[in-house]
């Protein structure tokens, strides 16, 4: 939750500065009618491992006063457990997604190759061992792609399936 804040105060940060302070390329990561896939592996909580295979495909562009880029678009992740106490898990989530890139901004290189994201959207889990839990609930993925060059980029990401949650580093490529 503070991460998300954090993320959002900066959002409203950027909004708040004027355009003039924003060089006038700054621009998508993620243009409209990318396709892209996904591969990550991380620790899945409360107990395992877990790889997650990922799918998006951006369908929009709209910038913010003429300038704050951010693409949206519509993504399904999986997430095969391999859990230490009770074996084997399988989750899937699809979600709707929203990139904001920082690519051609006045700032140094190494930054401007950043790509940040959020998903919602509705996750499955199966099969549930725990007695409390469901196996439907929200899906929720956040964190940011570091490109490498324009199709391959660094992942590093939260996620939650229905109740369980995890993160994840991998690799990103754009069809």
């Amino acid at each position: 939750m503070k991460r998300l804040a954090v993320v959002l105060l900066a959002a409203v940060l950027l909004l708040a500065v004027g355009s003039s302070a924003f060089a006038k390329g700054w621009d998508y990561w993620m243009p409209k009618k990318t396709i892209a896939v996904s591969g990550t592996v991380g620790i899945a909580f409360p107990l395992g491992i877990a790889i997650y295979p990922g799918f998006e495909w951006v369908f929009a562009n709209w910038k913010i006063g003429n300038t704050v880029p951010f693409s949206f678009g519509v993504a399904a992740r999986a997430m095969l457990d391999f859990d230490t106490i009770y074996g084997f898990e399988f989750g899937i989530g699809p979600a709707l997604t929203a990139h904001l890139g920082l690519r051609g901004l006045d700032i140094p290189d190494f930054f401007q190759r950043f790509d940040f994201y959020w998903g919602l959207g509705i996750g499955f889990v199966f099969p549930t061992h725990w007695w409390f839990a469901s196996p439907v609930g929200f899906f929720t993925i956040g964190g940011f792609n570091w490109f490498i060059n324009k199709k391959l980029a660094f992942v590093l990401e939260g996620n939650y399936f229905a109740w369980y949650g995890g993160v994840a580093i991998g690799l990103l490529y754009k069809i």
